[in-house]
């Protein structure tokens, strides 16, 4: 089992017991066991944000094809801890609600109002909290693209220098044939020439042995009778 997924395994689990702990607080509303369920819940949650973050930062590190495979199972988990989270921020508000019903009872309406007002600023702001985490998330799925291309660009890169690199080394070789081509063929023609007077040379002493020898022959006296 690799790392990602033995963190995948642990999110499922605090996911699954964060759903747990809000039913028992739902069934339990009002009584000590819904307050502890209540708290295990939000360390649960916690936990669950930080085994996703792990889960990212252990995809970068992947290969490009389990990483492919990682980005929808993140994309999955970051809307099951979004649900998660809207479900306990509800829960969390009708625990304050019911644990102050006697209290607020008493209240003028205009403690009332603004006791609201500050619940619906709380609850603003922490959508604007999840909705920034779900920009940050998909800026990280944009990263992680841009990462993959780059990677696929380094690779045609490279596969081009070394087709380039092999190509120079075939012309430095026909270069080097050519030339020796050419080295031989002078040294030939030079040996040719060499053979060429030679033989030139040669065809001349005999003819000049051979006029030599017929002049000598004409020139000798003729024998007495």
């Amino acid at each position: 089992m690799s790392l990602f997924d033995e963190y995948e395994q642990e999110f499922t689990n605090a996911a699954r017991l964060v759903s747990t702990k809000i039913g028992q607080f739902n069934y339990n509303n009002g009584d000590a066991d819904a307050q502890k369920a209540l708290e295990s819940a939000k360390k649960g949650l916690d936990d669950a944000r930080g085994l996703l973050k792990q889960m990212e930062v252990t995809a970068r590190s992947l290969e490009p094809a389990a990483r492919n495979q990682a980005r929808p199972k993140l994309a999955q988990y970051k809307k099951t801890l979004a649900g998660l989270e809207a479900d306990l921020q509800r829960t969390d508000r009708g625990a304050l609600f019911t644990g102050r019903s006697n209290d607020m009872t008493s209240m003028s309406m205009d403690h009332r109002g603004r006791m609201m007002s500050t619940t619906d600023n709380l609850r603003r702001q922490g959508d604007t909290l999840t909705k920034a985490q779900n920009t940050l998330a998909e800026t990280e799925e944009v990263a992680l693209g841009v990462m993959d291309e780059l990677d696929r660009n380094r690779r045609t890169i490279n596969s081009a220098r070394s087709k380039a690199s092999r190509t120079a080394n075939m012309t430095d070789k026909a270069r080097w044939l050519v030339r020796d081509m050419n080295s031989r063929n002078t040294k030939q023609k030079v040996f040719l020439c060499f053979v060429i007077i030679g033989l030139i040379t040669m065809v001349g002493l005999i003819i000049y042995w051979l006029s030599q020898n017929g002049n000598s022959d004409t020139n000798a006296p003729a024998p007495s009778p």
